[in-house]
């Protein structure tokens, strides 16, 4: 009988030690669970506050870009006319707008970056190739973004060195 009674109590103990295992299985899957849903929530956190300061950051573009037509009607204006007065008011729009982030991406003499840059036309000259030689109309940057590439004229030199005379000659 003793036999018997520790085979029923050894099976017993041994079934208990499977649902503790089992129950621990599923304590460690639960709790994995719950940290990946944790982290999917801090996640969650920090992507609406990007976005919120992204939002908060960008809210006045649509305004800076309608804008830009008219800065462009000033530069037009500038160009043909001396008027200070025009100049002073496109002075005051412009730093205005240059508060809230608008920049204007210098061209005149750059290397062409096509990032930067809008190639238009194209005209021989004694610069480097690629050498912007003027600009059509001005690009912008609001803040970290380009929100109008500048239209410009680059150079192209045929570049007549020795060894381009040298293949002239065979």
């Amino acid at each position: 009988m003793t036999k018997k009674k520790s085979e029923k109590k050894e099976k017993k103990k041994q079934k208990i030690s499977k649902q503790l295992e089992k129950k621990q299985q599923e304590l460690e899957e639960t709790t994995d669970l719950l940290k990946r849903v944790q982290a999917d929530f801090e996640n969650y956190q920090k992507r609406v506050e990007k976005e919120k300061e992204q939002f908060t950051q960008y809210a006045s573009l649509g305004l800076v870009k309608e804008l830009l037509p008219i800065l462009d009607s000033f530069d037009l204006a500038l160009k043909n006319s001396d008027n200070e007065d025009i100049n002073a008011l496109y002075d005051q729009i412009f730093q205005i707008l240059s508060s809230k982030g608008l920049k204007k991406i210098d061209s005149l003499n750059e290397k062409f970056d096509p990032y930067l840059h809008e190639a238009v036309m194209q005209e021989r000259s004694e610069k480097p190739n690629n050498t912007i030689i003027e600009e059509m109309q001005a690009g912008y940057k609001f803040k970290d973004r380009i929100i109008r590439p500048s239209k410009v004229k680059i150079s192209k030199n045929d570049g007549n060195t020795k060894d381009n005379k040298k293949d002239d000659n065979s």
